[in-house]
């Protein structure tokens, strides 16, 4: 497609920069007119500096890769050269999790699970509170974060992988879920287990509404660790994040109950950042 130069001050193109309409259908002839004129007079500055030499062969240039020559890779690219890559969208479709919950999670990053303020929004019945811990209304935010629930299942996974955080502040604490804090090495297998989380806590959600199970975060954490144990098996986790976790302790929720790791929870659960996925999750 032609564009025009720098330094074209045409009056055509001032009246198709701010003039002309925007659907098709409303060009009049004149427009139509003005349009085709607009091109040829495009199409001469671009041609008016440029000389045929007679001499020599017309020798095409490929404008999408470094030495001017075509190739299927970079024809590829050039579909994608105008792409806007989302946020967290590495974290997502780079790790290993199974890609159904690549697609929640994808799905919870653009705010587009059935929640209830999502069904509030379009008229249809929904649950009064959050159905874990049934004190605040629901969100996708809170249901995966914010619910006093969800942040003690957190805590417990960041002692099992050995990330606790001690400090006491009520802001960010998990910044190892960005890719500048978490070594190279082990970003997929960090994206992974983070996901497995969400999943797993969506599930039990949807059992609790849907299928009448109590709500309890012990429930959640003997399905992380079973789900946890079984993607080990398959070699989603392939790097030394979690070589130091013996599989003979699974499921960790017993362990957990046996040293009573339940009551050092909750002093701490104010310390946890979950705002780190928070600004994905736009109303």
């Amino acid at each position: 497609m032609l564009t025009p130069g720098r330094g074209c001050t045409s009056p055509l193109l001032d009246a198709a920069q701010t003039g002309f309409p925007t659907g098709a259908d409303e060009f009049s002839s004149e427009d139509r007119l003005g349009l085709d004129m607009l091109l040829l007079e495009l199409a001469s500055q671009r041609l008016a500096n440029f000389h045929l030499d007679p001499e020599r062969e017309d020798l095409p240039l490929w404008r999408w890769s470094p030495d001017g020559c075509y190739s299927a890779k970079s024809a590829y690219g050039a579909f994608f050269a105008g792409q806007v890559r989302a946020p967290i969208s590495d974290e997502i479709w780079l790790s290993r999790a199974p890609y159904s919950c690549k697609f929640f999670a994808w799905l919870a990053a653009k705010n587009r699970c059935w929640t209830a303020d999502r069904l509030q929004r379009r008229g249809l019945p929904r649950p009064p509170a959050c159905p874990l811990c049934d004190q605040e209304p629901e969100s996708l935010q809170h249901l995966l974060l914010g619910c006093v629930v969800s942040r003690e299942v957190w805590f417990w996974a960041l002692r099992c992988w050995g990330k606790e955080n001690g400090s006491q502040r009520r802001t960010p604490s998990l910044e190892w879920w960005s890719s500048r804090t978490c070594p190279a090495a082990h970003r997929r297998d960090m994206w992974t287990a983070i996901i497995l989380v969400f999943w797993c806590i969506w599930r039990h959600r949807n059992d609790v509404v849907f299928n009448g199970v109590a709500a309890s975060q012990f429930t959640i954490r003997d399905r992380i660790s079973v789900e946890f144990d079984s993607w080990r098996l398959a070699k989603l986790f392939r790097g030394t994040l979690f070589a130091f976790l013996d599989p003979s302790l699974l499921p960790w929720a017993v362990a957990a109950r046996r040293v009573g790791v339940r009551g050092e929870l909750l002093p701490l659960v104010d310390s946890i950042n979950f705002d780190f996925f928070g600004f994905l999750l736009c109303d």
